[in-house]
């Protein structure tokens, strides 16, 4: 499938391919927080992120909180 075709496709499904890859990073995000105590760094890297501050500003778009007011609201 040629990558133009997948743009009209998902384009026709109403959605596109930057809004599921951050589907997909931020409940890949959300596991990491909620499953292991790395820090938010090494959750930023392994989401794909370049930068810790990058990965906050989009984590907090995503979810209303910081990846710390997360993680902090998952141990209550």
């Amino acid at each position: 499938m040629s990558t133009r075709t997948l743009h009209r496709q998902l384009k026709e499904e109403g959605a596109s391919l930057q809004q599921l890859k951050d589907e997909v990073r931020c409940e890949r995000a959300k596991e990491l927080l909620y499953r292991s105590e790395k820090p938010v760094r090494q959750v930023a890297a392994a989401t794909g992120f370049r930068t810790e501050k990058s990965f906050i500003r989009a984590f907090k778009l995503w979810t209303g909180k910081t990846p710390l007011e997360f993680r902090e609201a998952q141990q209550t």
